[in-house]
This record gives C-alpha cells, sequence and structure tokens, in this order.
C-alpha cells in the first residue's frame, strides 16, 4: 500500500482484465446533483483501477463517457416525468423494481 507521499499506481496489481463491477443506482445518471456526483468519482475510480463497470439505472440522466463504463438504463414509463425532482416520494420506490430486473437481466446474459 503507498505511502501518504507517494502517488498510487494507475492500476492495481490485482485487478484482472476481465474483473467487472454491476452498480445498481436507482436514480438519475447522470444528474449535477448530490448522490450522481457521488456515483460518477466511484465509477471513474474504479474504471481507471481496470474494474468494467455495468452501471443500471433509472431510463433518464445524461450519458457520461468514461473508458470500461457500460450504462444500461431501464425500460422508460409513459406515466414517469423525464425530470426527477429531489424530494421524497413514491416515485423512486416504484421504479426500484424495474431496475432489480434491469440488472438480473443483464446479470444472466453476461453469464451465458
Amino acid at each position: 500500500m503507498p505511502g501518504l507521499d507517494e502517488q498510487p499506481s494507475a492500476r492495481s496489481p490485482n485487478v484482472t482484465a476481465s474483473a467487472r463491477v454491476l452498480m445498481l443506482a436507482p436514480e438519475p445518471f447522470f444528474e449535477p446533483r448530490g448522490t450522481p456526483f457521488s456515483e460518477y468519482h466511484r465509477i471513474k475510480a474504479l474504471c481507471e483501477l481496470g474494474y468494467r463497470v455495468d452501471l443500471v439505472t433509472c431510463p433518464f440522466g445524461r450519458d457520461v463517457r468514461i473508458p470500461r463504463l457500460e450504462i444500461i438504463r431501464c425500460p422508460r414509463r409513459r406515466a414517469l416525468q423525464p425530470r426527477v425532482v429531489p424530494r421524497p416520494d413514491g416515485r423512486g420506490l416504484r421504479e426500484a423494481p424495474r431496475t432489480v430486473v434491469a440488472a438480473g437481466r443483464r446479470d444472466r446474459a453476461a453469464a451465458l
């Protein structure tokens, strides 16, 4: 492990080229606000370490280009607005099962 004055390596020596991470984001990715910023930086760090990241998220948000990142958006329902207002409501809870189903499909497809 590098000391405080040493620079970390760009790629972890323990990460193989096929190391993958499945990340679920139950909010729009990418939107310029709190949690999506946190997710963006975690994804960027994982990709810089050599991991391939599959991100399953809501059907809206902006695509960002990070090498080794694939964004999978769950299907859009007509009743949902294209913009999610950051406030507590039941819409996110209603979308959570759809996100889990999309992740399951992605996981099964990757196993084949």
